[in-house]
């Protein structure tokens, strides 16, 4: 008991550098603070739509912070809890309470700011969303640990294999972790959209640095060729992009997992769209009036995150098939277009590549936390690099993918 409680228990946090325009504060005590957390853990957790996150724009400053605010205090006390009852020990790692120690840390940072002091609050919310930019590595830090301990817990006897936790999820245990990491990334997602979209919907109001907090920049690196001419600069209202143009997301996600892959295996498959190569399919779409057509709002940056992991896996899968000495096979993506999806505004996309495919008994478990198709092991799950804000800065993980999607 006293482990589990040891984190809330720190008696004083200082929350800032000076200069920052946040005093250090006397934190909340531990008795207080699980108090907070219990209360604020029973209040409803709402979603976003795009509509709902546009309509925060309707809201004046001082009524979108204290929204903010309030939705913070009952996601992270949500989260809290979420990781704190993780079983078979899996909360209890070493890399799992240090994520419960930094949310810990936003809610004493959240309980010393006052919503009404603008510069302070804002203060606060940068310290947050910067403070959570590696957890990614974390999880899967926790992951990694909490697989060796149970090879190490479970050795297998006579002939038996080691078990892949990837194959575990009738154990009631593994079935419960997935199902709250999945939780507490719906969560975590929503959190940190929802503070990209406020810093952004004034940014004339911010610094330069609090509005590439919403990694807008990652997706905009066109070529000068392209953007003279006649590429026009998209419009965002917050951290929704207004003009999403799913070719440019889906070529700007082959760009960074081409890079990723020629530098970790010194060669990369070609894309072809609609079969032709991705910078000339580029090149013709700019002049193609049928183009405009496919300007629609949508979170750029979560589209951005499940291009890249599709094609991630794509690429890697034909090098490994093509092997050492041979050029691997381009990968296909197809536009489907001239069909009533168009006016219901719908997309479909289709991507296909000629590696080692996936087996049929594989299929159910490519979004599991503790599945691999580089060798069974977690390796599938470590950070993107929107986490990193540099292309290549970590390997894309499936399971948070299908979270963006919905």
């Amino acid at each position: 008991l006293d482990r589990q409680r040891r984190p809330y228990m720190s008696s004083v946090r200082t929350t800032a550098a000076a200069g920052d325009g946040l005093a250090a504060v006397q934190a909340m005590t531990g008795n207080d603070m699980l108090r907070h957390i219990a209360e604020q853990s029973q209040q409803p957790f709402a979603k976003y739509s795009l509509e709902d996150l546009l309509k925060l724009s309707e809201l004046s400053p001082v009524d979108r912070v204290v929204l903010l605010e309030r939705v913070l205090q009952v996601g992270i006390s949500k989260i809290v809890l979420l990781l704190q009852d993780l079983p078979m020990g899996f909360g209890s790692l070493e890399p799992i309470r240090e994520v419960i120690c930094d949310y810990v840390a936003d809610l004493q940072e959240l309980s010393a700011s006052r919503p009404d002091d603008p510069v302070q609050f804002q203060a606060c919310i940068m310290s947050i969303f910067t403070r959570h930019r590696g957890m990614l590595g974390q999880i899967a830090r926790g992951l990694r640990n909490f697989e060796r301990a149970v090879w190490e817990g479970y050795e297998p006897v006579a002939d038996m294999e080691v078990t892949n936790l990837g194959d575990c999820d009738t154990v009631p245990g593994v079935r419960k972790i997935e199902q709250t990491l999945n939780e507490f990334f719906t969560i975590r997602t929503t959190l940190r959209l929802l503070i990209a979209h406020c810093l952004q919907l004034k940014p004339d109001d911010q610094s330069e640095e609090a509005v590439g907090f919403a990694m807008h920049d990652l997706l905009q690196r066109i070529p000068d060729s392209l953007r003279a001419r006649g590429l026009q600069a998209t419009r965002h209202v917050g951290a929704i992009c207004l003009d999403t143009r799913p070719s440019l997301i889906m070529i700007e996600a082959y760009r960074h997992a081409h890079f990723m892959c020629k530098r970790q295996f010194g060669r990369a498959p070609k894309m072809l769209v609609n079969g032709v190569p991705a910078r000339q399919f580029l090149e013709e779409g700019i002049e193609n009036p049928f183009l405009t057509e496919t300007h629609f709002p949508y979170v750029d940056i979560h589209l951005y995150f499940v291009f890249f992991e599709v094609l991630k896996n794509a690429l890697v899968t034909s090098i490994k098939k093509a092997g050492p000495d041979e050029q691997p096979p381009p990968i296909h993506a197809s536009f489907i277009t001239g069909t009533s999806l168009t006016q219901e505004n719908e997309r479909t996309v289709k991507i296909t590549d000629f590696g080692e495919g996936i087996r049929r008994e594989d299929v159910r478990k490519v979004f599991s936390y503790f599945h691999s198709n580089v060798g069974g092991s977690t390796a599938a799950f470590t950070p993107p690099p929107t986490e990193t804000h540099a292309p290549g800065g970590g390997v894309g993980g499936a399971p948070p993918a299908p979270m963006l999607g919905r």
